[in-house]
């Protein structure tokens, strides 16, 4: 005759597996990196660890300044973290590496790319490195005008999704890998307010002019050094429509100030955007779109004679 489980045992039982099927998860989240946007995820920790290299004597996702360049081309690439290669995981398929590989062994490609760095940081990066560039490019993103625009007063309350949780449940997502993975899979109204964030931005006239006064400081330099400028913008892919048309602006200001502008969204029109990311939760340009913007930028040095 079949024993009947009593409640109290199938409980136990339930417990037990579940207890097992949580530490086997804990084992593996915590061997598996995945770039994540924002960089308050514990896998993007994990990712940071395993492909953030290399790193120079300067702090720069880059080969030390002083390889191989004597008597070459020097080239300079400044950005944010779309220029730095958020959530590319080999420095190798950036478009500044990709584009040194095309230049060929005459020239030599600096990336200065800093992660989170708007245009404020970034001219601040240009005039300390210690080498002149014969050819300037700025890779440019929506977020470059924050800086400014928090100097001006615009609000922003910062990303702080782990203080909206109640002390106990907060504690765990912050310390288990497994539940801090699925908690930022989630949605998560950040996103949308530092969306509205730099819209006011862009919207707000004092903020926007003082920010194409800031980027006409490199249009000033390569002009009073002698030295060729083209820009690169990169938008936000799946964006709203109003995202866009902030970056056109930038676009017409560069171009009307004769400078060489590569507006990515052109070149990637008609793409899904989701093949255009890192992955879900990392929005930043992937392999492909870094190498369809290095090819762009070889056939524009090409065919403006700088090679």
């Amino acid at each position: 005759m079949k024993r009947k489980r009593s409640p109290l045992n199938a409980a136990a039982l339930f417990l037990c597996w579940a207890l097992c099927i949580l530490g086997a998860s804990e084992i593996i989240f915590r061997f598996l990196p995945v770039s994540h946007g924002i960089n308050q995820a514990l896998s993007s920790r994990l990712w940071f660890k395993e492909y953030w290299k290399p790193v120079n004597r300067l702090g720069f996702r880059d080969f030390e300044i002083e390889e191989n360049a004597a008597g070459k081309k020097k080239v300079i690439v400044l950005g944010d973290s779309f220029a730095a290669g958020h959530g590319i995981r080999s420095a190798e398929d950036r478009f500044s590496n990709i584009l040194a590989r095309s230049l060929g062994k005459d020239s030599r490609v600096f990336n200065l790319g800093v992660n989170g760095a708007g245009t404020l940081r970034e001219i601040e990066t240009l005039h300390a490195f210690p080498l002149k560039p014969d050819i300037l490019i700025l890779s440019y993103s929506p977020d470059d005008i924050k800086e400014r625009a928090l100097s001006l007063g615009v609000k922003f309350e910062g990303f702080a999704p782990y203080e909206r949780l109640n002390p106990w449940l907060r504690f765990l997502v912050s310390r288990s890998y497994a539940l801090n993975f699925v908690f930022w899979r989630l949605p998560h109204a950040e996103y949308g307010r530092y969306f509205s964030f730099l819209e006011s931005a862009y919207a707000n006239e004092t903020v926007f002019n003082a920010h194409l006064g800031d980027l006409r400081h490199f249009i000033d330099y390569s002009r009073a050094q002698g030295v060729p400028f083209y820009a690169v913008i990169f938008p936000y892919f799946g964006a709203s429509a109003q995202n866009q048309v902030y970056l056109g602006k930038i676009g017409d200001f560069f171009k009307g100030n004769g400078i060489a502008t590569i507006e990515v969204a052109r070149l990637t029109a008609g793409m899904p955007p989701e093949k255009l990311v890192v992955n879900r939760t990392d929005q930043h340009a992937n392999e492909l779109v870094n190498s369809i913007v290095a090819d762009e930028l070889f056939r524009r040095l090409t065919e403006d004679g700088r090679f």
